[in-house]
């Protein structure tokens, strides 16, 4: 989770301890039924995902501005923060994406990553 996401739900009253594996991320998204979006014209559609991605960026970028206030925050009500070695991370876990349909990871890396 985000360091703004446990801002927000005051982990840092309760742990003491916080590894930034970035294995879990913020992801955020707009709902609309297939029916209603399709009913807009193709102009709109597009203005729509340029702008929710737009939105998306920016509020990324606003996130990362705020890591370093919130970590500073967090170790002074004295939690210590750690930093894995990711690459190590990623090896050990390597073959759980073996079993994965094939095409599948890359299908949820584009998507997180777009």
């Amino acid at each position: 989770m985000p360091l703004t996401g446990l801002r927000a739900n005051r982990w840092y009253e309760v742990v003491k301890e916080i590894t930034l594996t970035g294995h879990f991320n913020l992801f955020l998204g707009w709902i609309t039924s297939e029916k209603a979006f399709q009913a807009l014209s193709e102009d709109d559609r597009a203005i729509m995902i340029e702008e929710f991605r737009r939105g998306g960026q920016q509020l990324t970028e606003q996130s990362i501005a705020q890591e370093n206030e919130i970590r500073k925050e967090f170790e002074a009500a004295g939690v210590t923060f750690h930093d894995p070695d990711l690459d190590a991370y990623r090896a050990a876990t390597a073959s759980f994406f073996e079993d994965l349909p094939e095409g599948l990871f890359d299908r949820i890396r584009t998507a997180a990553t777009s």
